[in-house]
């Protein structure tokens, strides 16, 4: 299966995307985008609405996937810990997708209301306010963390005098966030390898931006990066879903994830995607 970022979907016209959706392409796209895209839309200035609506719209013709971090738990078997609401979600875009296809103008769209699983009916503004509220704290959160670990962590050193990633510190990494539960769980090796190796392609994602921030001297990371990663947690490498992208930092980290892991390509560029699968 093929996984669009919002770069992608933007970068695809939507002609492209309707022949690949004709050819029976497999291909989707996580909440984490459609959230992205939707808080462009319910932003923009009238002028801006009818290219902002298409490209939310384009969000119809791929598979929606759950949640990234649901999709890590169930492949994981790890669904403690993890928000009941985030399974709503889905839903919810749904929801929006057929609102915007009927909304012609930004005041329609903002004269619409969202119905939650409880029943209760939120303006679609105050929807967009809200998914703003979650994705800048949780990007901060991200930026935090990532922030401190770059303070903290050792980095290996190659002969060359640069910083890299081996398989060895990939694998490392691995297992201690496979077997990151409470000592209490009674989590067994083979979840724990199920566990490490469902977060393979987000855990090395990660890695590669501290690396990559280290070799360049820099002490902070862009909060950005926080999406991509989330795209990251949503690739199964047992599936062999692959990541198609613009971002040339995730095209690296990716192909060296799973060079590393002995695995097949997981991510590919925008343009490749449409030469073999929308002509």
């Amino acid at each position: 299966m093929y996984i669009l970022d919002t770069c992608a979907i933007i970068g695809i016209s939507w002609t492209k995307l309707e022949r690949a959706v004709q050819k029976g392409v497999d291909f989707a796209v996580c909440p984490t985008t459609c959230f992205e895209l939707a808080s462009h839309l319910i932003r923009s200035e009238e002028k801006d609405y009818a290219r902002a609506r298409t490209n939310f719209l384009k969000c119809r013709m791929p598979h929606l996937l759950e949640d990234s971090a649901v999709r890590w738990a169930d492949r994981a078997s790890a669904t403690q810990g993890i928000n009941p609401g985030r399974r709503d979600e889905r839903d919810l875009l749904l929801q929006m997708l057929d609102i915007v296809s009927e909304a012609q103008s930004l005041d329609d769209l903002h004269a619409r209301c969202l119905r939650y699983p409880d029943g209760f009916m939120l303006p679609l503004a105050n929807h967009g306010e809200r998914i703003d509220e979650i994705l800048r704290g949780e990007e901060q959160w991200y930026k935090d963390r990532m922030k401190q670990l770059l303070r903290e962590s050792e980095f290996f050193r190659l002969p060359n005098g640069s910083y890299g990633i081996t398989r060895k510190i990939l694998m490392g990494n691995l297992e201690r966030a496979g077997g990151s539960e409470s000592p209490d769980s009674g989590i067994g090796r083979r979840r724990a390898v199920n566990n490490a190796m469902a977060q393979a392609p987000y855990i090395g994602y990660m890695l590669h931006r501290l690396y990559d921030a280290r070799n360049h001297g820099r002490n902070d990371i862009d909060r950005n990066d926080y999406e991509d990663a989330l795209i990251c947690l949503a690739i199964d490498l047992d599936r062999n879903d692959v990541l198609v992208t613009e971002e040339d930092g995730t095209i690296k980290a990716l192909t060296h994830t799973a060079a590393l892991l002995e695995r097949e390509a997981c991510v590919m560029s925008k343009d490749e995607f449409v030469q073999r699968e929308c002509q």
